[in-house]
């Protein structure tokens, strides 16, 4: 067998293997289908959905995949845990209703007749307490038995004022319910930060099969060419076998090209709960967006990320317990109470204590305080050199998308007039495979680059909450 043989049964090989591969996908996908539950049909319908063919932007991929995420369990479970902390914020729902009741007797020893003798009795009460506000708070109760009730107010004074005021963290502190919330959105815009990203890798994607695909017409066409020069011997045998050997590596690197594509179509529709065998995508355009200074993206970023958000909480918290510990107040609470058959009474209760510990409590409340303080500069120190350092990407990655893509067409020229130079046997093999090479070379820096801008762009207004 010849060596043109040789290479030709290596590249079918190659072929088959690959075909092999994507209909073991196939029959998995199909088996996965027959045994999935019953619950799945309306899934399986989502995925489906009549998008092939359809020309994705990225805005219209990133809409579709945050929403297929508002659908699934982990958004619906951060979701109803900030309306669950948002009920529990009111204070009504710790309101509580308390039924009581007794029998028993009594005994009258110094009572005439029968030995033992005594009187029976019952009672049934009901009480309901029903925190009004953090510190005010409604307590009613009615005697079933004696036909009497009464209503009391009680109102706590806070020992510390002032308790959320100015401080390194600034203003109150923020609910459970809100923080909850916040942390949802943080989770959203992640996710689109996410499809942004696959966008980006599906148009790599394309862009390497086209690619590759460019590059084994040209290495077919170099092998016809390299036929003829033998043919009409201007060349040795020798061309043919090196133009062979360079069509079977366009053939795997196509292969490899397709079937990394397909894998990457597969993760889009699973992202964007559509199919995307067929589908194809709006090119990005020339970046052209005017990047805001500096100051202005720290500033964002530092109110935008929950790192920060929770490190300012923790100050606040530590703060209040210093306040805490450094008050003298007394604990007092003011009452006003209305009672069947006794008017209305009022009172004032207070109670102050003073505890030998108390110095290493204020000591260790600064400790902790400071503690905090230094986290959170810690926090927004390494958050501003990391949109410093994200900016200064941005500005490299947009000054080398301009030098690779002139570098890509430079290489693209060279081979053009290597290639023709080639096929009219004014230059030798040697020379058409370096421009060749050049030519590889450049496309493969500008496709390892290419979105990289984007890319860039797009993670940096992530970090600021400018999307």
């Amino acid at each position: 067998m010849t060596t043109a043989g040789r290479l030709a049964r290596v590249a079918v090989t190659v072929a088959a293997v690959i075909a092999c591969s994507v209909a073991v996908s196939a029959t998995a996908s199909a088996a996965a289908a027959e045994t999935a539950p019953v619950a799945a049909p309306a899934a399986m319908a989502a995925v489906a959905a009549p998008a092939q063919g359809r020309v994705w932007t990225v805005d219209a991929f990133v809409a579709a995949a945050v929403d297929t995420w508002r659908n699934g369990l982990d958004a619906k479970v951060q979701l109803e845990s900030a309306d669950i902390w948002d009920q529990l914020s009111k204070e009504w729902k710790a309101s509580s209703i308390t039924v009581s009741g007794s029998v028993g007797t009594t005994a009258d020893p110094g009572g005439e007749g029968t030995a033992g003798a005594g009187s029976a009795g019952a009672t049934a009460k009901a009480t309901v307490k029903i925190p009004l506000t953090e510190r005010l708070t409604l307590t009613g109760s009615y005697d079933f038995t004696r036909s009497s009730g009464s209503a009391k107010v009680t109102y706590s004074v806070p020992r510390v004022w002032n308790m959320g005021g100015a401080g390194n963290a600034g203003g109150q502190r923020l609910t459970d319910a809100e923080l909850a919330r916040l942390d949802y959105a943080a989770s959203e815009a992640s996710i689109v930060l996410a499809a942004q990203k696959a966008y980006i890798g599906a148009l790599k994607a394309v862009k390497a099969t086209e690619t590759a695909r460019e590059e084994h017409r040209l290495a077919a066409k170099a092998l016809e060419i390299a036929k003829r020069r033998v043919d009409a011997g201007i060349a040795a045998e020798a061309e043919v076998k090196r133009a062979s050997m360079t069509l079977l590596d366009c053939e795997i690197a196509l292969a490899k090209a397709q079937n990394s594509e397909r894998w990457t179509r597969t993760e889009l529709a699973k992202m964007a709960g559509a199919d995307m065998e067929g589908a194809s995508f709006e090119d990005l355009p020339e970046f052209e967006l005017d990047i805001p200074a500096l100051e202005v993206l720290v500033e964002a970023a530092l109110a935008n990320s929950m790192s920060i958000v929770r490190a300012r909480e923790d100050v606040k918290s530590a703060e209040e317990n210093l306040r805490e510990a450094r008050s003298l107040m007394p604990s007092v609470s003011l009452q006003a109470q209305a009672a069947t058959g006794s008017g209305i009474s009022a009172g004032v209760s207070a109670s102050w204590s003073l505890a030998a510990s108390r110095p290493l409590d204020v000591r260790k409340a600064e400790m902790a305080l400071e503690q905090k303080q230094k986290a959170l500069e810690d926090k927004c120190e390494s958050l501003t050199t990391e949109v410093r350092k994200s900016l200064e990407q941005l500005t490299m990655d947009i000054w080398s998308a301009a030098k690779w893509k002139a570098q890509l067409e430079d290489a693209q020229e060279t081979y053009d007039d290597a290639m023709r130079a080639y096929e009219e046997g004014e230059l030798l093999m040697v020379d058409m495979e370096r421009a060749q090479l050049n030519l590889k070379t450049a496309r493969d820096n500008y496709m390892s680059n290419w979105g990289g801008v984007w890319q860039s762009w797009y993670t940096l207004m992530n970090t600021c909450g400018l999307q």
